[in-house]
C-alpha cells in the first residue's frame, strides 16, 4: 500500500485534483513565502514546472525550438541543436510529453524523460539551484545569463 501511495500516478492525482480545487488561503507570511517560492519554480516528477517550467515550454514553443502534437510536442532540428549547449543529443521528432496543467499557473509545461534530463543539466550547470523550500528552483546569477542563450525567457519573480 506504501507503494502505490508513492507512486507517480497517486502524485499525478493529486496535482490534478489540485488544478480544480482552486488556491488554498495562505493565512501566515511562510505560507506566503512557500507558495510564491513553489509557484516560480519547483520540481514535477524532477521537471521543471510553475512559472520557470511554463516559461521554458512557452519559449521554446515561440522560438520553433519544440513543435506541437498531440499530447506533447516534438523537438525541432533547432530545438537539436540548442540541446547541444547542454550535452544533450536527440534526434529531430522526438517526443516530449506535455504534463496535463500546471497546478499553480494552469497551463500544460513539458514532462518525461527529456524534461527531466534537462532540469538535471541546468541544475548540474549551476544555472538553477534547489531552494530553500522543499521542491523550489531559484534561478542563479549565472542562469539569468545562460537561460536566455538556451531559449528560455526568465520569467520575473
Amino acid at each position: 500500500m506504501d507503494k502505490l501511495l508513492a507512486s507517480p500516478a497517486i502524485a499525478e492525482l493529486l496535482e490534478c485534483l489540485a488544478t480544480i480545487t482552486g488556491p488554498t488561503p495562505v493565512r501566515s507570511l511562510r505560507g506566503s513565502r512557500q507558495r510564491d517560492a513553489l509557484r516560480y519554480g519547483r520540481t514535477c516528477y524532477a521537471h521543471l514546472a510553475g512559472r520557470l517550467g511554463v516559461a521554458w515550454c512557452q519559449s521554446w514553443v515561440d522560438g520553433g525550438y519544440v513543435q506541437a502534437v498531440d499530447q506533447g510536442f516534438t523537438v525541432t532540428e533547432r530545438g537539436q541543436r540548442i540541446l547541444t549547449l547542454v550535452e544533450i543529443s536527440v534526434t529531430p521528432g522526438t517526443f516530449i510529453p506535455q504534463h496535463a496543467v500546471d497546478w499553480t499557473e494552469r497551463v500544460p509545461h513539458f514532462a518525461g524523460h527529456l524534461a527531466k534530463a534537462v532540469t538535471e543539466r541546468l541544475l548540474n550547470r549551476g544555472w538553477i539551484a534547489r531552494g530553500a523550500i522543499p521542491r523550489s528552483i531559484e534561478i542563479t546569477p549565472e542562469g539569468a545569463g545562460e537561460l536566455p542563450k538556451f531559449g528560455i525567457q526568465v520569467p520575473t519573480s
